[in-house]
């Protein structure tokens, strides 16, 4: 009954920060990708803080779940936090078990080692859980014996050894459920918002469209009036209407400053950004029945951009080729670097796009689908563009369209 009690106190003193983050990001409009990465780090190492201050470091468990905060940092690929935890871990074993210091850290920079040769691998969260629980489990027996907090035979020390280990096994897939869902909630709160956005955008055209029509139909009806025989009506309603069309212009100002794209640019990794958006959209392929193929560089590339609006863009255009492809549907990501600038290039092996429509690909409102906008190509262009890139289509009819997206790489 202990161990049960124990094993909720951990549950809530871990899962609860995560869980007012993730409330706190779906609910913020403002939050850009990197106060959203503070957030979540803030509250890990709240779960680390009060794991330690409020659990009594008196048996077995103890030494394993203090090390859940630790994994969380992994599986949300966190460089510097994990290094934090790590250090500060080892600093942490030393002090309340009077470990040997060097032996202790040793210990957690070979997990830190792990970590990074999982992140380059691009390995998955499942792998990660799984080499950590083993790793974990071997030294955790190796210091329950240099600890000898407990007097109880060797089968028994075994026992619960492995019912430690299979707790801390299943906990950390639940952890790990609790993100994968909690990520899908702010993603699923972000499309909410994004449709709110898009209700009040076509309200706000619906406006526009109204107030732009009154002076032009008091234009207009001035005009059929007029008696351009009469040199006094004429010069009258000259100046009527050209009041009325400088109105219609400063309407039309004011709405391109509303509407106009604006981006918060910062330090980022584009490679990042793009395992991103293809893991958001694994749901769309499998429902389109469409194959993705990825040649990602391996490495990090920075970039001075806007995380958010990039992801919008390259949503949009993957999006777009999955919907063109066609029979054994396959969408094909590739990244290079030239000189100063990185190119990722998303082809299809859709219809292709004619040639007399592929020179307006772009334009606002043009768009060669059924029940298509045009908005979306219309307004990536416009986000590449604002990052000092370049957005080319290149296709062939019956063979597939390829889109070719160039940005500059931060020195």
């Amino acid at each position: 009954m202990q161990i049960f009690y124990y094993l909720i106190k951990t549950i809530v003193f871990i899962c609860f920060p995560l869980l007012i983050s993730i409330i706190c990001i779906a609910y913020n409009n403002n939050l850009n990708k990197k106060e959203q990465d503070i957030i979540h780090e803030v509250a890990i190492l709240s779960s680390f803080y009060l794991t330690a201050k409020f659990i009594e470091p008196d048996n077995m468990f103890y030494l394993l779940f203090i090390n859940i905060p630790l994994l969380m940092s992994f599986l949300r690929k966190s460089k510097g936090l994990s290094l934090i935890l790590s250090l500060v871990l080892a600093l942490y074993y030393h002090l309340s078990f009077d470990f040997n210091l060097y032996l202790v850290l040793l210990e957690y920079m070979f997990y830190y080692v792990f970590f990074l040769y999982f992140l380059r691998k691009k390995l998955t969260s499942e792998i990660i859980i799984n080499c950590f629980s083993i790793l974990k489990g071997l030294i955790i027996a190796f210091e329950v014996h240099i600890l000898r907090i407990n007097n109880y035979g060797d089968l028994k020390t075994i026992f619960i050894i492995f019912l430690a280990m299979t707790i801390f096994y299943i906990l950390s897939y639940g952890i790990l459920f609790v993100l994968k869902k909690g990520k899908e909630a702010i993603e699923l709160n972000k499309v909410l918002k994004e449709l709110e956005n898009e209700r009040i955008i076509k309200n706000s055209l619906f406006k526009i469209t109204h107030e732009i029509k009154n002076p032009i139909a008091v234009c207009k009806g001035y005009l059929d009036m007029m008696d351009y025989n009469n040199p006094n009506q004429v010069e009258k309603y000259s100046t009527i209407i050209k009041s009325e069309l400088n109105r219609s212009l400063v309407i039309m100002d004011d709405f391109v400053d509303y509407s106009r794209i604006k981006i918060k640019p910062d330090i980022m990794d584009i490679i990042l950004l793009l395992e991103d958006v293809t893991d958001s959209m694994i749901s769309l392929f499998k429902i389109n029945k469409c194959k993705l193929i990825k040649d990602i560089y391996d490495d990090e590339v920075l970039i001075y951009g806007d995380y958010d609006r990039l992801k919008q863009a390259l949503v949009n255009i993957i999006k777009n080729a999955i919907e063109a492809s066609k029979d054994k549907k396959s969408v094909h990501i590739t990244t290079k670097l030239l000189k100063n600038n990185i190119i990722i290039k998303i082809k299809d092996n859709g219809v292709g796009i004619k040639k007399e429509d592929l020179d307006h690909i772009g334009e606002l409102f043009y768009t060669t689908k059924e029940k298509g906008t045009g908005l979306g190509i219309s307004l990536s262009k416009e986000i590449i563009n604002a990052h000092d890139g370049e957005l080319n289509y290149e296709s062939t009819l019956g063979k597939g369209t390829e889109v070719t997206i160039k940005l500059p790489i931060k020195n």
